[in-house]
């Protein structure tokens, strides 16, 4: 049994941190943002506690992680949420969110700035789904408000720190 490293600790913070700002993104896109339509807002309000609740349940397991042959650390490092991989997906993370603007009135926010976010969002839960299961309904709720905001051309970008993985 491997300890973990503080580099593999920082990883797990990491992850941490990356969980708490899919809630903030979440919560400000459902519930602050104009891009979710008010006819069926309501019905995502509903849910944001399930998925708020699961979220934070896979950062609470998160801390449960010990040694490199736990169960949780192994499933990461296949799915390359660990080391290298998860440093890459951090930079990109930071250089799509650093180009988050106020839009261009004929592209619409959630063409120019938005969607590169929700695909990272997309990318990052597909991957931890595999260590955490329940994770999956908080990917098809991601999928399912990125579906009725796709046509909206107006809004503000979230404020910055919902989006700094720092």
């Amino acid at each position: 049994m491997a300890a973990l490293t503080q580099d593999n600790r920082r990883d797990v913070e990491t992850l941490q941190h990356l969980l708490r700002i899919v809630n903030a993104f979440l919560s400000w896109l459902v519930a602050d943002s104009p891009f979710v339509p008010q006819d069926i807002r309501g019905a995502f309000l509903e849910v944001l506690p399930t998925v708020q609740g699961r979220v934070s349940a896979a950062a609470a397991d998160l801390a449960t992680v010990n040694d490199t042959e736990h169960r949780i650390w192994r499933e990461l490092d296949d799915a390359g949420m660990v080391g290298p991989p998860l440093r890459l997906k951090v930079a990109i993370w930071r250089r799509a969110a650093g180009a988050v603007t106020a839009p261009q009135p004929a592209m619409g926010f959630v063409g120019r700035a938005l969607r590169p976010l929700v695909k990272l969002l997309n990318s990052w839960l597909g991957s931890l789904k595999a260590a955490f299961p329940p994770l999956e309904l908080v990917k098809e709720y991601k999928e399912g408000v990125e579906v009725v905001i796709d046509e909206q051309h107006r809004g503000n970008p979230p404020p910055p720190n919902i989006l700094d993985l720092r």
